[in-house]
């Protein structure tokens, strides 16, 4: 069993008891945050994921309410519809949404097996996501869908029948704009491949400390947060699509991620199943804080991303390696990792 404490609050990720929502110690540079409440939705997915704790899934479910339309309001289209919010207390009510915060969702609640939950809200979803996101650099936008998104909302869960071949046929096109992207700004750019763990220096390697031309193509690349949710929901695809075409086309999407998946990045590999991951590689991997699975040892890296020596933060709920274990169990049951 993974080592999972749902009352301690002195390791890196920690329960807000409260709030059903797991949280992660403040960073270096902000030492008065608010524990990264703002992608807690996130955390939860990994931490009902590893650890089985319902409280996750009521704590992801608060992050949504049942908005009635007011019949007098000119955009009013239907009786009622969801909104979602970065986290279930009042000061996260401003409509500050994302498409990653709906993804995870939907992912936590398919994992779950809230089928009648998550059919009646994809069913009564608005376009429009948020009519204020607020980036982290304070820039104001009307945040929506892609019809890539919509398509595998409304298919996998609301049941609609153009829903999944709609979302693979924009998927099948963007992952192969993504990889000539990519290709393109790491050749231009100047970007080196991602190195191992322990040859990563943010005191040098970090996208702050490189030229103004190398930043440019590195801001350029498709995110790996954004690989990571990408992941998340073939992952959901593999365990849920019955069809013949469904189960080929989200294989053919996770063969075709490959080219996407930085060399050490252990977690995407054994998630889109491809690629070679050696259980030492899996054993040896350390705790890192920044967000690991979430960006990439190189240049590109904008983090403070180093890893965590003080055991301390380690009791528990070390959600980095835990992930990396249970998916390494999930893909070769026949030679398991003690968990």
């Amino acid at each position: 069993m993974f080592k999972y404490d749902p009352i301690i609050q002195t390791t890196e990720n920690f329960v807000d008891a409260p709030n059903k929502m797991m949280l992660i110690q403040n960073h270096l540079w902000d030492p008065n945050g608010n524990n990264n409440r703002g992608d807690a939705l996130g955390r939860s997915i990994y931490s009902y994921f590893l650890y089985n704790d319902p409280q996750f899934i009521e704590g992801a479910k608060n992050c949504w309410k049942k908005i009635e339309c007011d019949p007098n309001y000119e955009d009013c289209k239907w009786d009622y519809y969801y909104q979602g919010y970065r986290y279930p207390t009042p000061e996260y009510y401003a409509k500050d949404f994302s498409r990653d915060h709906t993804i995870n969702t939907f992912c936590l609640m398919k994992l779950a097996g809230e089928d009648e939950w998550t059919k009646e809200v994809s069913s009564n979803l608005r376009w429009v996501i948020a009519k204020k996101h607020v980036t982290s650099q304070g820039k104001s936008f009307t945040h929506r869908h892609t019809l890539g998104l919509w398509g595998w909302l409304k298919g996998l869960f609301a049941g609609k029948w153009w829903g999944m071949p709609l979302f693979f046929l924009l998927n099948f096109i963007e992952t192969i704009f993504y990889i000539i992207l990519n290709k393109f700004c790491y050749l231009v750019g100047g970007i080196s491949q991602e190195c191992h763990q322990d040859d990563y220096d943010k005191e040098t390697m970090s996208r702050q400390k490189q030229t103004k031309w190398k930043r440019f193509w590195a801001s350029a690349t498709f995110p790996v947060y954004a690989l990571d949710l990408s992941a998340w929901k073939l992952y959901i695809n593999e365990i849920s699509v019955k069809s013949r075409f469904g189960k080929f086309m989200n294989r053919l999407l996770q063969i075709m991620s490959y080219p996407l998946i930085g060399r050490h990045h252990y977690l995407h590999k054994l998630m889109f199943n491809v690629g070679k991951v050696s259980k030492s590689d899996v054993l040896g991997y350390k705790s890192m804080k920044g967000g690991r699975w979430s960006t990439p040892t190189n240049e590109i890296n904008d983090r403070d991303l180093h890893i965590i020596k003080d055991e301390e933060l380690l009791k528990a709920n070390v959600i980095d390696v835990d992930l990396l274990k249970k998916f390494w169990n999930i893909r070769h049951p026949e030679d398991k990792i003690d968990e």
